[in-house]
């Protein structure tokens, strides 16, 4: 019992996904927007063609992570849900090289 670790209730996670609203699970969302930020930085660079980059950023950089947040933690109405959705927006208007209007963002959003 000594080598026990209490963690408060706030600050309870499974699997990574915070269980409730709160300070982690804003530093999750951040650390995800990081994630996203940094990827995009480095693969700007290392691709060439915008076509390869736009299908790196579909199916790979943190997106099993995102979805499994989404899917677990209670994200409704997060402030970092905007700023990760304006890393994104922001990367994909680089990778196109065109400038995206709220009526293409939410267009191109849907499934």
């Amino acid at each position: 019992m000594s080598s026990f670790t209490f963690v408060s209730v706030a600050d309870v996670t499974l699997l990574g996904a915070p269980l409730f609203p709160g300070k982690v699970l804003d530093n999750t969302w951040l650390a995800r927007c990081e994630d996203l930020k940094r990827a995009v930085e480095d693969f700007l660079c290392l691709v060439p063609r915008g076509q390869d980059a736009l299908l790196l950023l579909r199916v790979s950089f943190s997106a099993p992570r995102v979805q499994h947040l989404l899917r677990c933690a209670p994200s409704v109405d997060n402030p970092a849900l905007d700023l990760f959705d304006g890393h994104l927006r922001s990367a994909l208007s680089r990778i196109t090289n065109t400038r995206l209007s709220d009526t293409q963002w939410l267009q191109a959003s849907l499934p």
